[in-house]
């Protein structure tokens, strides 16, 4: 008896590991598209972008006009995805 309740067992972990799978794909699925209409492009091809953006030949060391232009970037994005700023209006917090 004990034998079939652990095989029932294994059985009702592995339906619902395998469901979990299926959801959470469905889940990235729908989101990827949402991405691709809100940005036009693809979500692989936006990320690719937007590294390109922050890789400069000269860093970004602070205080630096690589760190600026980042800063820049970054500020714009975040708006363009539609996010707020934490506190005030800009996304930049001190440290």
């Amino acid at each position: 008896m004990e034998q079939g309740l652990e095989s029932d067992s294994q059985e009702a972990c592995r339906v619902i590991t395998e469901g979990r799978a299926t959801l959470v794909g469905s889940l990235w699925s729908g989101f990827e598209s949402a991405l691709d209409t809100i940005f036009g492009m693809s979500a692989h091809e936006q990320l690719k972008q937007d590294v390109i953006a922050l890789c400069l030949e000269h860093g970004r060391r602070v205080g630096t006009e690589g760190h600026e232009a980042s800063l820049r970037y970054l500020d714009q994005r975040l708006e363009a995805i539609g996010l707020d700023p934490f506190e005030g209006t800009s996304f930049q917090l001190p440290y």
